[in-house]
């Protein structure tokens, strides 16, 4: 074993200045420059479970991978409607939109009571729209409005996803092969 070397001056703080994690670091090491080691016997083990914290960063990095993945455009409204995130193809589809008025809806969307309380009740409304394509052609998607609720069960933000029905309806339309009669 090696002999230890204790310094009988008390340092100065540090002052902590943020209230995360760098701040818990802060106050540890403070802590432990206030009260040094005394003797050999003595140990100072500090044990920070990182786990959790680790599989949340590991599962915001999975859940942002798929936002920006995912084939359909999604945006991420607040409660006033303005657009907080957007994915890839969204901005490929319709430019950096800032409310999601400035989604080129051919008829404008209008929910009802109903649909604004089925919303509500089972987190989600689907109806199918046409869109302005950002290349200045109308096409046809699955708009799907979610509602994220908080702790409080009050809505904290609203999700949109959109769907291109074109493609199938064109496939559709093209393997359409008329009965032909003699």
């Amino acid at each position: 074993m090696r002999n230890l070397q204790i310094h009988k001056h008390k340092a100065n703080p540090i002052p902590i200045t943020h209230n995360d994690e760098v701040g818990k670091l802060t106050a540890c090491f403070n802590e432990m420059v206030e009260n040094p080691i005394e003797r050999e016997q003595q140990s100072l083990l500090q044990f920070h479970n990182v786990t959790g914290q680790a599989i949340a960063e590991q599962r915001n990095k999975l859940l942002e991978l798929m936002f920006d993945q995912n084939q359909g455009g999604i945006f991420v409204l607040d409660r006033r409607l303005n657009v907080t995130t957007q994915n890839a193809a969204a901005m490929d589809w319709f430019g950096k939109l800032k409310h999601i008025k400035g989604l080129p809806l051919r008829s404008p969307l209008l929910l009802s009571q109903k649909q604004t309380r089925r919303l509500l009740k089972n987190g989600f409304v689907v109806n199918n729209v046409e869109i302005e394509h950002r290349t200045k052609c109308w096409l046809f998607y699955e708009m799907k409005a979610s509602v994220f609720k908080g702790l409080a069960d009050g809505v904290e933000a609203f999700v949109i996803s959109l769907t291109n029905l074109s493609v199938g309806i064109e496939l559709k339309r093209l393997s359409f092969k008329p009965t032909m009669t003699r």
